[in-house]
């Protein structure tokens, strides 16, 4: 999730290497949301830094963050695009849903 800042652990991966949705709100004068495509969007177009990451790695089981923005999954195509790609790599995926327990349990 290229606007999740505050990593609680060290990532094996970490896109804010290549972009980050401060940045880009600063730079290209853009709010969140529109921060957040354009972020997804530059990943899309430099698939091969994270593909390089990820076959460095060979071997060790990876979990993505995904921002959870639905906007990104339904009138977007960069979220899929980026995972077909994965795939034509032959980067084996399996898809989970991560909520908080604790929403989970108490929604109130």
């Amino acid at each position: 999730d290229p606007g999740n800042d505050s990593l609680p652990y060290e990532a094996a991966i970490d896109v804010s290497e290549l972009v980050q949705v401060e940045e880009v709100m600063s730079t290209q004068d853009l709010g969140p949301n529109g921060a957040l495509i354009y972020c997804m969007e530059f990943i899309e177009a430099n698939l091969s830094w994270l593909v390089e990451k990820i076959q460095a790695l060979h071997g060790h089981y990876l979990l993505f963050d995904f921002p959870g923005q639905a906007e990104l999954y339904a009138h977007h195509s960069m979220v899929r695009n980026i995972l077909l790609a994965l795939d034509k790599s032959d980067i084996r995926l399996c898809a989970a849903y991560l909520v908080d327990s604790h929403y989970a349990n108490d929604p109130d």
